[in-house]
């Protein structure tokens, strides 16, 4: 082979992206370049590059990758989607990727494992500077400096080994992980774990966020960049793509609270993939990692034939009457028999698991007589070990805490009753990590000036080293306190409560014993830090407890035992669904007379609904984006009617287009923030909903636009939406209008095409023209 007889794809952003030569010096007959956009958040995929490879892909001798940073080309990962998805071996084509120089040598951890198992050509030679090439050989990658390559022909470098996979993943096995949109917590460390004993079986893996409370707009587009980057802190998938609702998420009255479970069970059954390669993908997956059971009815619709790993920790029933019992909130369960379906509903979605995870030894209680296989899994932190603090540590007591309902009470309670009322302690250095300051800052910053409000912080290991002890004042929680084993595996010196030492083994609160009061802790707190025997003993107790609690069972014998599974469970999850597929009770009619719909908080707009809407709004809801759809009754249509709307005026928004199939219907502006619409559409009989689509010429972002912190993208703000029919008389007139806009058009439209001359149609409007177009005089009097 010799580059004169190549014939090379070329992957690459930029058409000037070939700094190294290798490209430009191809005849055109010799290359063909598939523009691309890096993006490994699969959402609303452009799927016609991809589609493009994937036909052309035999034709090719090899593929060049270039002007991609190393998390960029992950973004390839999407051409694999598609080959796992027809259950295809990769490209039978070497490749090469150059990453552009000055690159930052960063990357997502287990960049090596997830290109070795995903990667869609058959080898990957990486072409890059001293510090890249470095980071990609520790990752157990192929790699030549800049300088080396650049000495070699294109066909020489195509014809090199070390980069050859060993598998070409003909059978590859297809894993989904479905996890909450939580851009922090605890919780974290669980689903790290599982997405590292994903990769390590090499399976192909997609995580699937999940945010019911949104649609798939670019407000949620926006946020959810920033939620994918914090769930990468410690572990990274394939591809991670996004469940969420097309409209708005059905409600439920306050007087049927105790119904929450089976509500939101239901809200999350009809999520939707806003990306349709993702989506099927999802629908052929082997195999399914559920965190927590609310997702479930979800799993079963997106994933039918997949084995299910349900991670069980949040016992919705229990949290229920915890949060009335401690926190004054409604009563979860009216009568006995609400509890009882709660309880059997929770059963059976353990049943029809093919693996129970328990996080905790409560957990396995509850859930092992009501599963045929369960698995107890002690999350394992992502930490190393602790450096001993002396009496000039930066901090005395270190608190990690995240704003969840139960971290708030709890770390209030320490600091009221154990802190502040000691002058012993109130002067300690106290540093709390983690964004439960953006709730607890204000009322304690100046009642305690030497407690330190941290928020996020990025490398928790230095902030540990740094600090004398570690304390955990939980009161309430499920599952198990990941902040607990977080500082046990650390082996740093812990103070807990009984509710932070829950779920662990016995042996472990002998070595930690739990502060069970304010006075206990108090007491643990002054001898360990005025005591440096006792706070070496203490050391040494948790080093202790780690090494008895790992190594532990991991997430890899659930895994295990759900592809050995051979139960059919079909009559089960049949079942389940069929338990939640019923219409919630409170579901109210439409109202044929009343034809009108008032937007956002009080309003009755939520069923109108359609894709790209935001949340309720005093006076009014925002389109998230430029552009939103509403589904309105046929029977309000059925004749020629009138559409008045009304909408907040602003900077960027000063009139409303309406669409119908995506044809603008003609509009007239009534007054500032009113405009009304004459809708004639014959053509919408037979269907019971009628789409239209409300759009405004920009949208912005406030915290862009330097007006407030508000990061959504914002259109238009809709007040009401008023619907009238009109007589036979105003209807024809209204019909003629339309006819004259229409001819008026088409004139224009001939005239811009013909040959400009003096009786051109432009050079001298026609009264009627004129008359639609111009502003007109008032008459006189």
């Amino acid at each position: 082979m010799h580059d004169g007889s190549l014939r090379i794809g070329w992957i690459s952003p930029r058409a000037d992206a070939d700094d190294l030569g290798l490209i430009s010096g191809l005849a055109a007959d010799q290359r063909q370049l598939f523009p691309w956009t890096p993006s490994r958040f699969a959402f609303g995929n452009d799927q016609d590059v991809i589609q493009a490879l994937h036909a052309a892909s035999p034709s090719f001798d090899g593929f060049v990758v270039s002007g991609l940073s190393l998390t960029g080309i992950e973004s390839l990962f999407n051409l694999r989607a598609m080959q796992v998805l027809e259950r295809r071996a990769r490209f039978d084509a070497p490749s090469i990727i150059i990453v552009p120089p000055n690159t930052p040598s960063d990357c997502f951890h287990r960049l090596g494992d997830r290109v070795r198992s995903a990667w869609p050509f058959r080898s990957a030679l990486f072409i890059g500077d001293a510090a890249t090439v470095e980071r990609l050989r520790s990752e157990g990658l192929a790699a030549l400096a800049r300088t080396e390559a650049a000495g070699l022909g294109l066909s020489a470098l195509l014809e090199r080994r070390e980069g050859t996979f060993e598998s070409m993943l003909a059978d590859q096995m297809l894993a989904v992980h479905i996890q909450p949109a939580w851009p922090y917590g605890g919780s974290h460390t669980v689903f790290s774990n599982q997405i590292d004993a994903l990769l390590d079986r090499g399976w192909f893996v997609l995580r699937i966020i999940v945010d019911p409370e949104c649609g798939p707009g670019p407000s949620m587009r926006r946020r959810m960049i920033g939620t994918v980057a914090d769930a990468n802190v410690d572990a990274t998938p394939h591809i991670d793509t996004l469940a969420c609702t097309a409209g708005a998420p059905e409600t439920i009255e306050d007087e049927n609270a105790y119904e929450l479970q089976r509500h939101s069970l239901r809200n999350t059954m009809r999520l939707v993939i806003p990306d349709d390669l993702m989506s099927r993908m999802v629908a052929r997956a082997d195999i399914a990692v559920v965190n927590y059971v609310l997702h479930l009815g979800f799993a079963l619709k997106a994933c039918p034939a997949a084995r299910l790993v349900l991670e069980t920790h949040d016992d919705v029933t229990s949290m229920r009457l915890t949060q009335w019992r401690e926190f004054g909130h409604p009563a979860a369960f009216p009568d006995f028999a609400t509890l009882s379906r709660h309880v059997r509903l929770e059963r059976l979605a353990w049943r029809l698991a093919d693996v129970c995870i328990a996080l905790s030894l409560s957990d396995l209680a509850k859930i092992r007589r009501h599963t045929s296989q369960f698995v107890f899994v002690l999350p394992r932190p992502y930490v190393r070990t602790a450096a001993r603090a002396g009496h000039d540590a930066r901090w005395d007591i270190l608190i990690i805490m995240n704003p969840h309902h139960f971290n708030i009470p709890a770390l209030d309670r320490f600091l009221s009753d154990v802190i502040a009322g000691d002058p012993r302690l109130s002067t300690l250095r106290i540093a709390v990590a983690g964004r439960v300051n953006e709730v607890l800052e204000p009322a304690w910053k100046d009642r305690l000036p030497a407690t330190a409000w941290l928020g996020y912080v990025g490398d928790v290991d230095a902030l540990r080293d740094s600090a004398r002890i570690s304390v955990c004042p939980d009161l309430h929680g499920t599952g198990i306190a990941i902040k607990t084993l977080t500082a046990i595996a650390a082996g740093h010196p812990l103070i807990a409560t009984r509710t932070a030492l829950r779920g662990l083994p016995d042996e472990i609160l002998r070595l930690i014993p739990p502060a069970d009061s304010a006075a206990d802790m108090r007491d643990q707190i002054l001898d360990l830090l005025n005591d440096d025997t006792l706070l070496e003993q203490r050391r040494d107790d948790v080093s202790t407890a780690a090494a008895l609690l790992w190594p532990a069972t991991s997430h890899a014998r659930a895994l295990s035992l759900a592809m050995e599974s051979v139960a059919d469970r079909s009559q089960l999850r049949a079942d389940f669904l069929a338990c939640l597929d019923q219409a919630p009770a409170t579901a109210a009619s439409v109202d044929s007379v009343d034809r009108r719909i008032r937007f956002g908080a009080g309003g009755n707009d939520r069923r109108y609904l359609g894709r790209n809407w935001l949340h309720d709004e005093p006076g009014g809801r925002w389109t998230d984006g430029a552009s939103a759809t509403i589904q309105l009754p046929r029977a309000w249509l059925a004749s020629t009617c009138r559409l008045e709307l009304t909408f907040m005026e602003t900077f960027h928004c000063r009139e409303i287009a309406l669409k119908y199939r995506g044809k603008p219907i003609e509009g007239e502006i009534r007054s500032s923030g009113r405009m009304s619409f004459d809708l004639d559409l014959g053509d919408a009989a037979g269907s019971d909903r009628v789409e239209l689509e409300i759009a405004c010429a920009h949208a912005f972002c406030p915290k862009d636009a330097g007006i407030n912190d508000d990061e959504r993208v914002l259109g238009a703000h809709v007040r009401t939406i008023q619907i009238t029919s009109l007589s036979r008389l105003r209807a024809l007139a209204a019909r003629a209008r339309r006819a004259l806009v229409h001819r008026v058009r088409t004139l224009r439209a001939r005239a811009r095409t013909a040959p400009r001359g003096k009786h051109d149609i432009d050079a001298a409007p026609s009264k009627a023209h004129a008359s639609i177009d111009q502003p007109q005089s008032p008459p006189m009097n």
